[in-house]
């Protein structure tokens, strides 16, 4: 064997340890990069759960703050009710009753004040007994618009204008020929910004019992009649 091929050996013995050593450099970097890949692709997921954490808690604060309003309009808006029918006599000193004059009271039962409260009252005759399938609802009349307003203060009563019915109207109902019927819608609202106006309506039928002619205690759901509320809406 010659020097150079004695050599030649020792080059290529160089050159096997030097590979083996780039190749354990390289398999450890590989192993390396995979481990930073796997904890980046890790915190990556950790960052879109944490978006959605986020975003969920935001979307939960704002329900909450909804309901919170919510509840607090709910428990402490103004709420209008009906409290009773009235009736008076239309009768001049000595002389027959000719009819009567009927009105509502109505409650702000809420603990704030109903602003800009407007109410229609109506009080319809009808030449016929009404259908059992017949239909008391009826929407807000044009009329409401033009019905001063008025601020309508907690625990506080207030009532309709009085309208009058004829007698003969009364005597016919009486003797089962008509319907009477006391139809009344109110929208006020309540103090807080921002809120829908709210409104209270209903129809209420007006039954003759006794003699309309006689004179019979006045008052709240006194006199000859007795109601019955066929149709009432609120919000």
């Amino acid at each position: 064997m010659t020097h150079t091929d004695i050599w030649m050996i020792g080059l290529t013995a160089l050159i096997a340890v030097a590979g083996f050593v780039s190749a354990t450099i390289f398999n450890n970097q590989l192993t390396v990069m995979q481990g930073q890949l796997r904890e980046m692709k890790s915190t990556g997921t950790q960052t879109d759960r944490l978006i959605e954490m986020t975003k969920d808690t935001a979307d939960a604060a704002r329900l909450s703050a909804r309901t919170a309003r919510e509840t607090l309009i709910y428990t402490q808006r103004a709420i209008l009710t009906v409290v009773a029918p009235y009736n008076v006599r239309i009768q001049n000193e000595g002389q027959p009753i000719i009819g009567y004059a009927f009105q509502i009271y109505f409650k702000n039962s809420g603990p704030t004040t109903a602003k800009q409260t407007r109410i229609v009252f109506k009080v319809e005759y009808i030449d016929r007994v009404l259908p059992d399938n017949y239909d008391y609802s009826f929407a807000a009349p044009p009329e409401l618009n033009n019905s001063p307003p008025a601020d309508i203060g907690r625990d506080t009563e207030f009532r309709s204008e009085a309208m009058s019915v004829a007698m003969n109207a009364i005597q016919s109902v009486q003797n089962g020929q008509g319907t009477l019927l006391q139809r009344f819608y109110i929208s006020y609202n309540d103090i807080f910004e921002g809120t829908d106006r709210h409104h209270l309506a209903g129809t209420i039928s007006t039954a003759v019992i006794r003699d309309p002619l006689l004179v019979w205690p006045e008052g709240r759901d006194q006199g000859p009649f007795k109601t019955a509320v066929r149709w009432i809406s609120a919000d």
